[in-house]
């Protein structure tokens, strides 16, 4: 688990230092959320986020990405899960978008 960590944080970094003209919100618009933010986003979510870049993804996929950054445990995605989909954990490059 820690590898794939490590390799999705890589990819995080590289995200920012490529595509500068990147924004939290478009990574958010990505995920098609529902009109009531409330309800949050599912995994048919995330499958159409990857959809829209070009990517297909399992449902099966797409529920352990759900799970892995679901901090709540609802099996819903809300905003703040969605940024850290993005966000690296280096201070310097967080602070860079």
């Amino acid at each position: 688990m820690y590898k794939l960590e490590n390799e999705l944080e890589i990819e995080r970094q590289q995200l920012i230092l490529q595509c500068v003209d990147f924004t939290i919100g478009q990574g958010f618009k990505l995920f098609k959320p529902p009109q009531d933010h409330a309800v949050g986003m599912g995994w048919s979510n995330v499958q159409s986020a990857f959809k829209t870049l070009g990517i297909t993804i399992s449902s099966a996929h797409a529920k352990l990405l759900v799970k892995r950054f679901d901090t709540d445990l609802d099996d819903r995605l809300t905003y703040m899960n969605v940024v850290s989909f993005f966000v690296p954990q280096d201070s310097f490059l967080y602070n860079a978008i």
